[in-house]
């Protein structure tokens, strides 16, 4: 996708990828309705597609702990609570348990 800055291509592609929620309007993205969308909706979505940065960005709508467990979101045999632990776990690995 390319485009001049400003013409909404991130904001597309976080909405495409349930990393923001969709206010009106319709978003049906590989049959499923996102407008609307719970969180658990959102993240059950992103186990269907992806989508890969051109330079490693974090979302800057989401904490730390949430930017790391959402790389976890796409595993169902993990559970909310470990996805938590974990992800804090990794962040305290790295120096950025306070963040």
């Amino acid at each position: 996708m390319t485009g001049p800055s400003g013409s909404g291509k991130t904001t597309l592609l976080t909405l495409i990828g349930g990393l923001r929620s969709t206010q009106s309007g319709s978003l049906n993205v590989l049959g499923k309705e996102l407008l609307g969308a719970t969180a658990n909706q959102l993240t059950k979505a992103r186990r269907s597609h992806g989508y890969i940065f051109q330079a490693h960005n974090l979302h800057h709508s989401l904490t730390a702990l949430q930017n790391v467990r959402m790389g976890l979101e796409v595993h169902p045999e993990i559970s909310p609570n470990d996805m938590q632990n974990r992800a804090a776990e990794m962040l305290a690995h790295v120096g950025l348990g306070d963040r």
